[in-house]
């Protein structure tokens, strides 16, 4: 899934990647709208409405009546919502980049791709500290994130890079070498190569402390 919402100079609209399939659920009144999926519209519903960005959804795989509900759930919300469906690699490096933020709402998720995809392009990524997203994502670096899974908290986030612009352009500024530093090729390959070294060398320093 990716969220990414969109506002005034950099587009208004917020787009995000989804699988648009059913999951986790939540009370009985949105029970048939995934929790994480729910959870994003709720939070820009938390945004005042005068300030409140639009929202893209971005899916590889579309489900007609799950995507009817995620729609009535938006619209019963008041925010503007819209689905890209199987985007090229350009129309997406687009989206991300024209975004405000990667909205990213899973929770406990083990390593999340779709923040690197967004850090890439420039924009941050507001999530739940939650998961392996506290290893791919500094707060206050590269993105905001927030310390519970409720929209209010979340909506938080979200107005504080609507109302400090500063704070927006420098997290835009670090991101892209957030993921070039960390998770480029040269450094996957890096750390790959040190684990090695550290395995090999470890026998030996366990040999000698016997001896």
């Amino acid at each position: 899934f990716r969220r990414v919402l969109f506002r005034s100079e950099r587009e208004q609209l917020a787009c995000d990647r989804l699988r648009l399939q059913p999951v986790l659920r939540v009370n009985a009144a949105l029970a048939a709208v995934a929790e994480e999926d729910a959870r994003a519209i709720l939070a820009l519903a938390a945004i005042p409405a005068h300030r409140r960005p639009a929202m893209v959804w971005v899916s590889n795989d579309e489900g007609a009546t799950y995507r009817a509900e995620v729609e009535a759930l938006a619209a019963a919300h008041q925010v503007a919502f819209s689905i890209r469906s199987r985007t090229s690699d350009a129309e997406l490096v687009h989206l991300l980049s024209s975004a405000i933020a990667l909205l990213y709402t899973p929770r406990l998720e083990p390593f999340g791709l779709a923040p690197l995809e967004a850090n890439a392009c420039g924009t941050p990524v507001v999530a739940i500290a939650e998961g392996g997203v506290r290893e791919s994502l500094i707060d206050g670096d590269n993105g905001l994130l927030v310390p519970d899974a409720r929209p209010q908290t979340i909506a938080a986030a979200l107005l504080r890079l609507l109302d400090e612009p500063e704070l927006a352009r420098q997290l835009r500024s670090r991101c892209r070498n957030a993921v070039v530093a960390r998770y480029s090729e040269a450094a996957a390959i890096d750390r790959i190569e040190r684990a090695l070294a550290d395995a090999i060398r470890a026998p030996r320093a366990t040999s000698n402390a016997r001896t």
